[in-house]
């Protein structure tokens, strides 16, 4: 059942992304290996077996047939497409360790600002602040930051996994590019190349035009590369940029998760963490009871949940989150979210499901019977009528159908 005024939010796997792309897009994209092959790391593996297939045929081919095949200008083998010019060994070399604490930093610093808009202002980039307010992800009426509000979708947003987010984030970043001037098939082709880059491995930035600089300094300030400065002509991809493509076989590059809650049969959640974002988030759905030095003590209520429903949260995304951050010992019992706490989080939410809210507009005071049912006859055969009380001369329609009935009501009173 569905609320008037919110809205679900969806995010797009690669394959629907690269569907909605115009015809000559795909075209340029498809020109290149990289996103080839990406496309093919994506589908069902009975369709991965069947391209396989058709590269053996049963039959002999000429030679004469194969070099047809290759364009005259070529050499007769492809050129390389990965990023794989040679560099000198860098004498700042980042570790492992340090390119994952980088890539979380700059993508919680994202989501620290979707949870306080109006106090973390400075703690993103102009354009991470732009992408989220083209998704819809906050709003405003103004560009000032201090009338910034995270909105329904955006709390959304804060539960989903990180791979999901990022990517999410990015089709978003991506819709916008050709408004700043950027290329679009350029920018895809890049994140594909970066999908099959190696974790903790430089890579040159010669040969990148103005545009494509660009772009790389945006995947910097987002975290998906590091960069130390741009006179070094060296860039490292962070895990979150390997993870851009993989879509449903992300879970099989992600890092492994070492989660901090312990979830209690009694709703109670113990976190060990000192993060003001992950406290943040727990305080979307859960009431902080107390505060220690590494530890933080919260309760799940219906209060709570109903808090987090009205925000337009569904009670699976609070499940999938929990189930995300468990300690790793929650996942030596039969459920990792207890059973009983899962069940009472979705009944809370049928619970506000038995009511539907819709917005609608209040006609009242009609002079006459005949007045009143002139115009509620009128609406309901467009469709527009939510309520109608004859004894009150009572009617509501929707929001939509308002202006056309007071239309019609001018006609009539002429």
């Amino acid at each position: 059942m569905s609320f008037y005024g919110e809205k679900t939010l969806t995010c797009k796997n690669l394959l629907d992304y690269l569907k909605s792309l115009p015809r000559e897009t795909l075209d340029k994209l498809y020109n290149h290996p990289a996103t080839c092959l990406a496309v093919f790391r994506e589908l069902p593996e009975l369709s991965r077996h069947f391209i396989l297939r058709v590269f053996f045929v049963l039959k002999p081919i000429q030679h004469v047939t194969v070099a047809s095949w290759i364009p005259p200008h070529e050499p007769g083998k492809g050129k390389p497409w990965t990023m794989s010019a040679t560099l000198e060994s860098d004498p700042h070399q980042r570790d492992l360790d340090f390119l994952e604490k980088y890539a979380m930093d700059r993508w919680e610093s994202v989501l620290q600002f979707l949870v306080q808009p109006r106090q973390g202002a400075t703690a993103i980039s102009r354009d991470a602040m732009r992408t989220l307010l083209h998704a819809g992800l906050i709003e405003s009426d103004e560009s000032e930051s201090p009338n910034m509000q995270i909105t329904s979708s955006g709390f959304q947003f804060l539960l989903l996994d990180t791979a999901s987010q990022v990517w999410f984030f990015i089709l978003k970043y991506l819709e916008t590019v050709t408004e700043r001037g950027l290329s679009l098939v350029e920018c895809l082709t890049f994140l594909f190349k970066l999908s099959f880059s190696t974790l903790g491995k430089d890579y040159s930035m010669e040969g990148m035009d103005d545009r494509l600089l660009t772009f790389l300094q945006h995947l910097r300030e987002f975290g998906l590369v590091y960069l130390r400065k741009r006179s070094s002509g060296r860039f490292y991809p962070t895990r979150l940029a390997l993870n851009i493509t993989a879509g449903q076989n992300k879970d099989h590059i992600d890092a492994p998760k070492q989660g901090n809650l312990i979830i209690e049969t009694n709703y109670r959640i113990y976190a060990h963490t000192t993060s003001e974002l992950q406290i943040a988030l727990l305080n979307i759905f859960s009431e902080i009871e107390g505060r220690f030095p590494d530890m933080i003590v919260a309760t799940i209520t219906r209060g709570s949940v109903r808090s987090a429903l009205q925000k337009g949260i569904a009670a699976e995304q609070i499940i999938s989150f929990l189930r995300q951050h468990c300690h790793p010992q929650m996942y030596k019992q039969h459920s990792v979210v207890p059973r009983t706490v899962a069940d009472q989080i979705k009944l809370w939410e049928l619970e506000r499901e038995r009511l539907e809210i819709t917005e609608g507009v209040l006609y009242k005071d009609f002079m006459s019977v005949h007045d009143f049912s002139l115009l509620s006859n009128f609406a309901s055969s467009k469709g527009v009528l939510i309520y109608s009380d004859e004894k009150q001369r009572t009617m509501v329609v929707t929001k939509k159908g308002h202006p056309s009935i007071k239309q019609f009501w001018k006609e009539q009173s002429k």
